[in-house]
């Protein structure tokens, strides 16, 4: 009973944990604008010590390591969250979602390599799972790899094609790279799979000069 009662605690935090922890501008757009979002780091902080009873009750349970390091990463003690990755991937080795998730604390870390390996460990075991691509593709970007970064991004986008931001990536790296007709040709795409991306509209529009 008190397992299923920290397993349905543990799901309802998930929510809360991906909507801060997982790019750059939810940082910058938490920063401070309501009341609310002031108290973040305190609600990861209780959560952090639910999750550790969890663990104390059940050693074995994966999905609370899991919950805690994403806790962890919200409050960027990146170290702590590498030890809770490595802790559910010795409990699940299968898991695609373990190996991405840890590849991008070492992204955070500034450890590309590592994060590199880690995303194409998931998508070993899961080769259509867009987000692998995704993050292998920031990985390849940074080590300099650009061209496997786009081809990436091309990659994440196809296996969703309502996965945006993947693909509005890859058309930025097409015009850092002065390939503009291929900027072109990329925002276009995502123009017509969201009508309502303006991002895209104007980044086509800037790729035209």
């Amino acid at each position: 009973m008190m397992k299923a009662a920290m397993a349905l605690l543990m799901i309802s935090v998930i929510a809360l944990l991906s909507a801060g922890c997982q790019s750059e501008a939810n940082k910058q757009n938490a920063a401070g604008v309501t009341l609310g979002n002031r108290g973040y780091p305190d609600r990861l902080k209780n959560a952090i010590e639910d999750f550790d009873l969890a663990i104390q009750r059940d050693s074995q349970f994966t999905l609370a390591y899991y919950n805690r390091a994403q806790a962890y990463f919200g409050l960027e003690q990146y170290e702590e969250a590498i030890k809770d990755y490595d802790q559910a991937i010795g409990l699940d080795s299968e898991s695609v979602l373990l190996y991405t998730k840890r590849g991008e604390v070492y992204f955070a870390l500034g450890q590309y390599e590592r994060a590199l390996q880690d995303h194409e460990q998931a998508i070993r075991l899961d080769s259509q799972f867009a987000l692998a691509y995704y993050n292998r593709g920031g990985a390849y970007f940074k080590l300099g790899q650009r061209d496997q970064a786009i081809q990436d991004y091309q990659r994440a986008v196809s296996l969703y094609r309502r996965f945006v931001s993947p693909g509005y990536r890859g058309c930025d790296f097409y015009d850092d790279l002065k390939q503009y007709q291929p900027a072109i040709k990329d925002c276009r795409s995502l123009s017509r799979l969201d009508p309502g991306f303006a991002k895209a509209f104007g980044e086509r529009g800037l790729a035209s000069f």
